[in-house]
């Protein structure tokens, strides 16, 4: 298996240390090619940084961005990446039974992607999803089921090519859009358990409300740039 950075951009997450080292301590045992971990402190949140700070070593990675949300956490994530393929995801909701399996599934595919299709949120988590889906579809004139789904495992070199200019949650928009326009293949594997570790969402539905207004002004602006 090929060499792998996992990218976790993090955000008021400072109560999450312990689970999250817990978790990836796991994924490391039972996947020996994960060769690093990257907490990637988005948007100056100066208590996380400071509660990761304390497991950092050679495989526990922290970097600390003081500026943008998760698009910009992910994109220093990956530029500090030593693997050659990376995988991000929602830290706040990914288990280690499921990315276990998740890793286990994935084939590496060159030039592909692999993404979770995420199976167990409530209704009105779904049919939000689902109204994204076709608000991207009738925009773009590509249908991707469950756009923001993660984990999303790729090529590092992938990733760079793919020139995002998000720093926000557009930014697994714009991936599948470029992507798709380079008839890059999407591997969906099921994720069951996308329940929180600890706490409440950081999303609400006015996020929601302006994402979805945003969306068309958005695509129109990736479409120019592929």
């Amino acid at each position: 298996m090929p060499k792998t950075s996992i990218i976790l951009p993090l955000y008021q997450q400072s109560k999450q240390v312990e689970q999250l080292k817990e978790i990836y301590s796991l994924i490391r045992e039972k996947h020996v090619f994960i060769n690093e971990v990257i907490f990637a402190i988005n948007n100056g949140d100066e208590k996380t940084y400071q509660a990761f700070k304390k497991i950092e070593d050679d495989y526990f990675k922290v970097i600390f961005v003081s500026d943008g949300g998760w698009g910009k956490g992910l994109k220093e994530g990956v530029k500090h990446a030593t693997g050659n393929w990376v995988l991000y995801t929602n830290s706040a909701r990914t288990h280690f039974d499921e990315l276990n399996q998740f890793l286990l599934e994935s084939d590496f595919t060159p030039k592909s992607i692999y993404k979770a299709k995420r199976k167990s949120r409530g209704i009105l988590r779904k049919i939000l999803s689902k109204i994204l889906e076709l608000e991207f579809a009738l925009f773009s004139g590509v249908y991707q089921s469950d756009i923001n789904g993660t984990p999303k495992l790729l090529e590092k070199a992938l990733f760079n090519d793919l020139n995002l200019l998000e720093n926000h949650v557009f930014i697994d928009s714009e991936l599948t859009l470029k992507a798709r326009n380079r008839e890059v293949p999407f591997t969906d594997v099921p994720f069951y358990n996308y329940q929180r570790l600890e706490g409440k969402s950081t999303t609400t539905l006015k996020m929601v409300f302006f994402f979805m207004l945003q969306l068309p002004k958005k695509i129109r602006i990736w479409k120019s740039d592929v």
